[in-house]
């Protein structure tokens, strides 16, 4: 499958959000696990996962990693970088911060060999 720009999305906004990915990658990405409400759970959860994780790890706080996730999500959506419809997205939206933040938790809990109740006073 090669992907192409829609034609509404203007071109440097699709070469920050999709177009940097190459087809083959992306083809393997986009493979689905489970679909909800037109939303997949997909190689790009496990993308978000690591990059909650990567967050972490570069001390950036809980805070400021979901500002930054949330600016991503707001970008891909408003400028139409992914061949979602307005429904799909925000359930993907969705997914894609909960995957963010299991990485950032995971990784929090693996490098500070605490468990969660102690490493977030819960």
């Amino acid at each position: 499958m090669v992907y192409k720009r829609p034609k509404e999305t203007p071109e440097i906004a699709w070469q920050i959000g999709s177009g940097m990915v190459p087809d083959s990658i992306r083809k393997v990405l986009d493979q689905k696990f489970i679909t909800i409400k037109g939303a997949d759970i997909n190689g790009w959860s496990l993308i978000h996962f690591l990059i909650g994780g990567l967050f972490y790890f570069m001390k950036i706080s809980l805070l400021w990693a979901n500002i930054a996730h949330a600016g991503w999500e707001v970008f891909q959506a408003y400028f139409n970088v992914t061949d979602l419809s307005l429904s799909s997205e925000w359930y993907d939206t969705l997914f894609d911060t909960l995957f963010f933040n299991l990485g950032y938790f995971t990784c929090a809990v693996l490098l500070s060999g605490q468990s969660l109740k102690q490493k977030f006073n819960l």
